[in-house]
């Protein structure tokens, strides 16, 4: 069994991480989670990118669980 990620899934893998790098510093999620926030920014961010239904964009059921 091969478990290196495939092109694809490095490419999900890597927008994903930049995409959390921009929203998830420590110091911002403890605030949100202290506040009970949410955060429309980053949910944007991902909606924007394609990866809130990716499931059903035609990637697989994989690259789906390596954004969830």
């Amino acid at each position: 069994m091969n478990l290196t990620p495939d092109d694809l899934q490095r490419q999900v893998l890597d927008s994903v991480g930049r995409i959390l790098d921009r929203h998830c510093d420590p110091q911002r999620v403890r605030g949100l989670v202290e506040r009970g926030e949410h955060d429309d920014a980053l949910y944007a961010d991902l909606a924007e990118a394609g990866f809130l239904d990716l499931a059903t964009a035609g990637a697989g059921p994989l690259e789906a669980a390596l954004v969830g």
